[in-house]
């Protein structure tokens, strides 16, 4: 008769639902938050940096990995010197590392309404640097300029820009 009981008992929890304690985490990737029209804003201890907006923002808490789509960023430089604006098709990065990845098209703007456009480039937050091995196109107020071998920017000094390899320079507008 106990024997029945015990079985009655296992076969109530089993028709219940109830497994007992949750086995342990298999290594499934934990939840990653994905947000819609997202703002935010980007600090350097506590001085704001940045402020922007993404269509979509997605975070891996796992592994720090972050993508936004259709980034957006303006950057507040007291000094008004280098980029004022970022705009990216797709951006990948990582918060512990501090590296990331612009692609699908990037756009940087400065003060003055110059701006450089790339399909590529990584950027190091820790060596406050971008770089791109793809061509690189700069225009602004009577001329233009075209990098066909890529471009390495220093984000620290007031976005100093390199361009690689040989150099095509257009002044008045035309077309390198």
């Amino acid at each position: 008769m106990i024997t029945g009981r015990w079985l009655t008992f296992w076969a109530f929890l089993a028709a219940a639902g109830c497994g007992g304690i949750p086995p342990a985490d298999q290594g499934g990737a934990p939840p990653q938050l994905e947000l819609s029209g997202v703002s935010f804003r980007f600090f350097r201890g506590s001085v704001l940096s940045a402020v922007g907006t993404a269509e979509v923002a997605t975070f891996r808490q796992d592994t720090g990995d972050l993508e936004a789509r259709r980034a957006h960023v303006r950057l507040l430089d007291a000094q008004q010197t280098g980029p004022s604006h970022l705009f990216a098709e797709v951006s990948r990065g990582n918060l512990r590392t501090r590296r990331g990845v612009a692609e699908g098209g990037v756009t940087a703007r400065d003060q003055s309404g110059s701006q450089a456009v790339t399909e590529r480039c990584e950027v190091d937050g820790r060596a406050r640097t971008a770089q791109g091995d793809k061509p690189v196109e700069i225009s602004g107020d009577g001329f233009r300029m075209s990098g066909p071998a890529g471009f390495t920017m220093d984000l620290a000094q007031g976005g100093a820009l390199v361009l690689n390899g040989p150099v095509q320079t257009v002044l008045g507008g035309g077309a390198p």
